[in-house]
């Protein structure tokens, strides 16, 4: 191994306990994280959804270097990872949904990538049920499930804090202000389900924010906003 690539995996999740359990499994069982000389985080953010909280600590035996935080109240996914960005322990950072499920070679596959890249976007194959099913491979990067180094989070503060759109928001407001490289690499499997916040979110509000975020012209004045986050509920860690 030529380098030790420490990564924190970012997480936000909310009713989610069908889910959740396939999603850390995953990350546990990546290739990359066999070697005890690897340094890595799980950091979750649940959004106030106690009994998806307490489905982890049903499960938090099974793994290794989970930091989870509950949060007092549902503010959507995007103030959930604000709230947990300080957290960060590692430089590098793959954000990661919670009902995804990361190929066995996942972080392997980031680990190669030249640290002068700020941003790091990949493909994904999409999934019903199970992985075995995939009913597409994705044509274009995803723009949810990224690597983004911790600088990065540091220049800019975080999301914005609408609950749709604002991975979107993210990537447009950095765009003049980061090296971005897109992978031809497939990291994760993404599962489509009627639950999703893809499929949920009115079209038309998706739309305006969308254009709302294109029209906006983001400088060196205002690519760092004052994040929106919420108050700690509790909290727990399988660190040793």
């Amino acid at each position: 191994m030529e380098k030790t690539f420490n990564t924190t995996i970012l997480i936000s999740t909310y009713n989610n306990v069908e889910y959740i359990e396939e999603c850390l499994d995953s990350i546990e069982n990546q290739t990359y994280y066999q070697n005890d000389d690897v340094k890595f985080q799980v950091l979750i953010g649940v959004d106030g959804c106690q009994k998806t909280y307490e489905k982890i600590i049903e499960l938090k035996d099974k793994y290794r270097n989970l930091d989870v935080y509950n949060l007092e109240k549902n503010m959507g996914a995007y103030v959930a990872l604000n709230t947990i960005i300080p957290y960060i322990k590692y430089d590098n950072v793959v954000v990661f949904g919670s009902d995804d499920v990361m190929m066995p070679n996942g972080i392997e596959t980031l680990s190669k990538v030249d640290d002068k890249y700020d941003i790091v976007k990949f493909l994904y194959k999409v999934f019903q049920n199970n992985t075995k099913n995939v009913v597409a491979n994705a044509a274009a990067t995803a723009a949810g499930a990224i690597m983004v180094r911790k600088r990065v989070f540091d220049m800019c503060g975080g999301y914005h804090h609408n609950r749709f759109s604002s991975d979107f928001e993210l990537l447009t407001r950095l765009r003049k202000f980061t090296k971005t490289v897109n992978l031809n690499n497939f990291v994760f499997y993404y599962r489509a389900h009627e639950k999703s916040l893809t499929t949920t979110v009115n079209k038309k509000n998706r739309i305006d924010f969308d254009n709302m975020v294109r029209k906006t012209n983001y400088t060196e004045n205002n690519v760092k906003v004052n994040t929106v986050v919420c108050n700690i509920k509790e909290s727990f860690t399988t660190f040793k």
